[in-house]
């Protein structure tokens, strides 16, 4: 009977601890759009944008250009969010709930994490910033997370242009659409060299 009641008293204080908390991610701070573009330089038309942390040194990462290991050091909030605001490519406004027990996020930074795929994990391409704020326990305490006041971890800065006007924004980084190919002509050219070492060897 004891046990029962130690293990009730526990979920019962787990439920108490889990808060719903709702961030509002967008690219429009003040109403000035900072377009996100893909690897290709233009406005990105589909992708997906996420909230989190990371575990580890993002910054070191990011330098690196290790976008493997920034997927995989990446913990997300809530659902993803589809790129896309009122049919405009590069922009996106949405808001991102989740239940938090207020001890993996609670006090870590903020991260925003642009992919060019239908999530991080299939992303090709990445965008990752750091919003300079931590996440917190109380619901709505979390400031909106726009791109503004932070940094750039992944990614590059960029010109966008939005209703025939050019603005600041940000670029993915990455690998594109996925692995090179080479050119016939080059692949060509790379097997006669090779043919051609093996000839002298045998000379």
């Amino acid at each position: 009977m004891k046990l029962t009641t130690s293990v009730f008293g526990a979920l019962v204080a787990l439920a108490l601890s889990a808060q719903a908390a709702t961030v509002t991610v967008g690219n429009l701070p003040g109403n000035v759009p900072a377009p996100i573009l893909g690897t290709d330089g233009a406005n990105l038309a589909s992708g997906s944008v996420a909230i989190g942390i990371f575990s580890g040194d993002a910054g070191a990462l990011g330098a690196a250009g290790d976008i493997d290991g920034l997927k995989a050091a990446f913990t997300q909030f809530g659902d993803a969010v589809s790129m896309g605001f009122n049919g405009i490519d590069g922009l996106y406004q949405n808001t991102i709930s989740a239940t938090v027990a207020g001890s993996a996020f609670s006090g870590a930074n903020v991260y925003t994490v642009v992919g060019n795929g239908a999530d991080i994990a299939g992303s090709s391409g990445l965008f990752v910033y750091d919003h300079g704020f931590t996440f917190v326990d109380e619901p709505g305490a979390t400031p909106d997370a726009v791109l503004t006041g932070g940094s750039v971890i992944y990614g590059t800065t960029g010109t966008g242009n939005v209703g025939g006007t050019d603005f600041a924004g940000f670029q993915l980084a990455g690998m594109g659409g996925g692995p090179v190919i080479p050119e016939p002509s080059s692949a060509l050219l790379g097997l006669l060299g090779l043919g051609f070492l093996a000839f002298r060897r045998r000379k």
